[in-house]
C-alpha cells in the first residue's frame, strides 16, 4: 500500500526514464494487481492475461522515453494494455464471432449480459455482443481511445489532457459513439421484430 512518503507513479516513471530500473520495477509492483484485473476483464482468461501483463510492462519499459509527463501513467500503461487486447483478438481471426472471446469480453463489457437458462436469450446476447464488438470497431480511433479511457473511469478532464482535446470535445466524441452503439443494438432490436 502506498503511503504518503512514496513516489507517486509519475514520479517512479520520470525516474525509469532517466535508467533507475528499480524504480521501474517498483510502479510495476504497484499497478500490475490493478492491471491484471483490468487484463482479466477484458481477455476472461488467467494464463493469457498474466502473459499480457507481462507484455504490457515489457513493452512499457521500452517505450518508458515516449512517456509524457503531463498526463497521468496508469492511463498510459492501461491504454496499452487495452491495445495488446485488441491485437490478441485481431491475431486470432476466428471462424465466426460465436468462437471469438472478444464477442463474450464486449457483452461483459457492456454491462447488459445477466444470467438466463433460457438458450433464446442467451443467443440473443451473443448476437447483440457481435454487434456491439462490431460497432466499436468501426468507430474512429479517437472514439475508441475515448470510451477505452472512460471504461477506466477516467474523469473527461483527464481524457482531453492525455488525448490533448477539450473536455467538451472529449465528452461529445464519448455521446456520439455511445449513440453509435446504441444505434447498432437498436437496429438489430428492430430487426428481430420484423422478423417474428
Amino acid at each position: 500500500m502506498k503511503s504518503l512518503t512514496d513516489p507517486s507513479d509519475e514520479e517512479l516513471m520520470l525516474k525509469a526514464q532517466a535508467g533507475d530500473s528499480q524504480a521501474f520495477e517498483d510502479l510495476a509492483r504497484r499497478i500490475s494487481p490493478k492491471l491484471l484485473g483490468f487484463l482479466l476483464k477484458h481477455v476472461r482468461d488467467q494464463d493469457l492475461a498474466e502473459d499480457l501483463l507481462q507484455e504490457t510492462l515489457l513493452r512499457i519499459w521500452r517505450s518508458r522515453q515516449q512517456y509524457n509527463a503531463e498526463s497521468r501513467v496508469s492511463t498510459w500503461i492501461f491504454a496499452a494494455a487495452l491495445n495488446l487486447c485488441r491485437d490478441h483478438y485481431r491475431r486470432l481471426k476466428p471462424q465466426s464471432s460465436l468462437q471469438d472471446d472478444a464477442v463474450m469480453a464486449a457483452a461483459e463489457h457492456s454491462r447488459w449480459a445477466g444470467h438466463s437458462a433460457l438458450p433464446e436469450e442467451e443467443a440473443s446476447r451473443t448476437e447483440s455482443a457481435a454487434l456491439l464488438l462490431k460497432a466499436l470497431q468501426a468507430l474512429p480511433p479517437l472514439s475508441q481511445k475515448v470510451l477505452g479511457l472512460r471504461d477506466q473511469d477516467a474523469s473527461f478532464k483527464q481524457i482531453a489532457k492525455d488525448l490533448g482535446i477539450s473536455p467538451a470535445n472529449a465528452r461529445s466524441v464519448a455521446s456520439r459513439a455511445y449513440r453509435r452503439l446504441r444505434g447498432a443494438l437498436t437496429n438489430k432490436k428492430r430487426g428481430l421484430g420484423g422478423r417474428q
